[in-house]
């Protein structure tokens, strides 16, 4: 479950006070909430690294003669990542909230791996419920993937 598209627009603690109005009790097969937090809300931006990555292989291809050195750890915000953990807490303890799954990946990054499927061959997005490989999903449900609404704390 998750709002219609754009329509979560007071942020993730507000989407989160309405889907655990809910009475989960109802729903014996479970449910979850799927949410998508802007990457640049827990990662820092490093123009090098990032220049860097687009140097190397199509996403998740293995690098050919590359030294071990390549792969560069990201630079992982520590409000960002606090507030990711309130939210999770939040969800869990006071709002009854069972199941939360996030999408973290940029949008940009979607929209290229739409137009150029052959380099992202190993992106796996959450859809409802399930992880997917991007690249098996249809256009539509890619663009409803591409279209919900990215929070920011």
């Amino acid at each position: 479950m998750s709002a219609s598209q754009q329509a979560d627009i007071h942020g993730p603690v507000a989407a989160a006070m309405s889907y655990g109005k809910f009475d989960f009790s109802l729903f014996t097969n479970g449910t979850l909430l799927n949410m998508w937090v802007n990457r640049g809300e827990l990662i820092e931006e490093d123009l090098e690294r990032d220049e860097m990555a687009e140097s190397l292989p199509p996403f998740g291809m293995p690098a050919v003669n590359t030294p071990e050195g390549t792969y560069v750890e990201p630079v992982y915000k520590p409000a960002g990542m606090r507030n990711l953990a309130n939210l999770v807490r939040t969800m869990l303890n006071d709002m009854g909230i069972y199941h939360v799954q996030f999408n973290t990946v940029n949008k940009k990054t979607l929209l290229e791996a739409q137009k150029n499927p052959e380099k992202y061959p190993t992106l796996i997005v959450r859809v409802a419920g399930y992880s997917a490989y991007w690249t098996d999903l249809g256009v539509k449900t890619q663009n409803d993937i591409i279209n919900r609404t990215e929070h920011n704390f």
